[in-house]
């Protein structure tokens, strides 16, 4: 009997032991306890920053840590952490670690420094290469930075070190990646056009102003309409970063280099947009007006939205004058009641009834053989008769 029951014991002690060894054991102390104990250990910690709603995380959780090959190497060489970046003491960590993309695989020194990174689903294989990296002092993102640094500038060396900054989707690949293109003597080859345009991720470089004089050149590869939004993107891009006093001067300088026929115009709407966001309703009317002055071929739903626009927010006489000639230019291109709705609105608000009277009936007249309601306009005609 004893010895069925030390036999039970041992199996179980095995089987235990043997589950501890089948997944990552993340551990349970908190962040200062962690660095301290990787400290000790000369270990460097690896930190899982996840969130409850990352699915990718919940993947890597399921298929990825108890793989066996993957929980051996990160037992044994490393502090493993887990921590829900936003909870307690995530919410530190990710804005230290300026975190905002995940899965983030982190792998930190004892003494905080952060010396290898990645973002996003890594399989088994790739997390072991990623943990090999990270232990590779030559190799990790430290030591790649401390080399660029230090003046390296081997092409494969720039290669790595730049799709691996890429990965980190934080805009810190782009002077690795100017430095790289700037030892090429040939920019036009398939591979550095395929580089160029899949790494420029801002407008103050190099890269972006070679894509933009060169845009037929990138349109023969991918495609006119694919390099046309890339660049529109990129520009509207910068007007979401940059919201203070600078953002119009920066804007108009953007668009003259990328869209030098429509700059004045794109600015002007740009400004509209903003005044309007900000509740501005003064400068909003002033910048709708040069908008308008720029833009000779606005559609008629086009000029009768804005005048609509001035209908619900402007006060000035003046400004709703302008905004009445909008909504007849609208008309006049192509008839629709709800122009005339908003023609005679105007009118209203202006204080010219006879007017208000003359559009409302014309687009009464126009409803009867479209069908449409008329409600709008009839109200217009009883607050006036």
């Amino acid at each position: 009997m004893i010895r069925i029951i030390l036999f039970c014991l041992g199996l179980f002690i095995y089987t235990s032991l043997a589950g501890q060894g089948s997944t990552v054991q993340f551990s349970e102390q908190g962040w200062s306890s962690i660095l301290e104990r990787a400290a000790q250990e000369n270990k460097l910690i690896f930190l899982d920053a996840y969130t409850t709603w990352c699915g990718p995380c919940k993947q890597m959780d399921k298929k990825v840590f108890p793989d066996t090959r993957v929980a051996d190497f990160f037992n044994s060489n490393f502090v493993n952490a887990k921590i829900d970046m936003e909870k307690g003491e995530g919410v530190g960590i990710a804005k230290n670690y300026s975190i905002s993309a995940y899965p983030s695989l982190l792998f930190i020194d004892g003494n905080g420094k952060m010396v290898h990174s990645a973002v996003g689903y890594h399989s088994s294989d790739q997390i072991l290469d990623l943990a090999s990296a990270a232990m590779d002092d030559s190799n990790n993102l430290l030591g790649l930075e401390k080399r660029f640094q230090e003046g390296e500038r081997d092409p494969e060396f720039l290669l790595k070190y730049t799709r691996h900054l890429a990965e980190l989707m934080n805009q810190s690949h782009l002077p690795v990646a100017e430095a790289y293109m700037e030892g090429q003597d040939d920019w036009t080859s398939s591979d550095h056009l395929d580089f160029i345009y899949s790494l420029t991720t801002d407008t103050d470089t190099k890269l972006f102003d070679y894509l933009v004089e060169n845009k037929n050149l990138f349109a023969s590869r991918f495609g006119e309409e694919m390099v046309g939004e890339k660049i529109k993107q990129l520009v509207y891009q910068e007007a979401e970063q940059d919201q203070g006093d600078q953002l119009f001067a920066k804007m108009d300088r953007l668009f003259q280099k990328v869209y030098p026929d429509k700059a004045t115009s794109l600015s002007a709407q740009l400004k509209m947009g903003t005044y309007r966001q900000q509740g501005d309703r003064e400068n909003f009317a002033l910048s709708a007006i040069d908008y308008m002055k720029g833009n000779k071929e606005a559609s008629p739903d086009e000029l009768n939205e804005l005048a609509w626009t001035f209908f619900q927010v402007i006060e000035s006489k003046k400004q709703l004058k302008q905004a009445s000639k909008w909504a007849k230019k609208a008309i006049k291109k192509d008839p629709q009641v709800y122009y005339y709705e908003t023609l005679a609105s105007l009118y209203e608000k202006m204080g010219v009834g006879s007017k208000a009277v003359k559009a409302a009936k014309k687009g009464i007249a126009l409803s009867a053989s479209t069908g449409e309601d008329p409600m709008v306009l009839e109200e217009i005609l009883q607050r006036l008769q």
